[in-house]
């Protein structure tokens, strides 16, 4: 296994101010020693903007811009990096 992909919408349906859904995207490494995340981060934003993607289109809702509220990023020793990606799903989350 390469790469692993999570996700998270731990909103309350019935709050008007929707939490962030959370995209978790891990890759294993040889060693995280020295590791430039940058290209990790890059990865995960890629890979959460086509998840997004997928749920607008299952959704029938308008699309509305892919926006990303933060990003963490951390190793996980030896050889694992993980990259949350924080986005909104406003629109989606109305459609509930």
């Amino acid at each position: 296994m390469e790469e692993f992909y999570n996700e998270y919408d731990v909103a309350d349906p019935l709050s008007t101010n929707p939490e962030p859904f959370s995209f978790s995207y891990g890759e294993h490494v040889e060693s995280c020693a020295g590791i430039d995340f940058a290209p990790f981060v890059e990865r995960a934003e890629s890979r959460a903007r086509f998840y997004y993607d997928l749920l607008v289109s299952h959704s029938g809702s308008a699309k509305a811009p892919f926006t990303i509220v933060r990003r963490d990023w951390f190793a996980v020793p030896e050889t694992l990096v993980v990259v949350i990606v924080y986005f909104r799903l406003d629109r989606l989350s109305k459609d509930r």
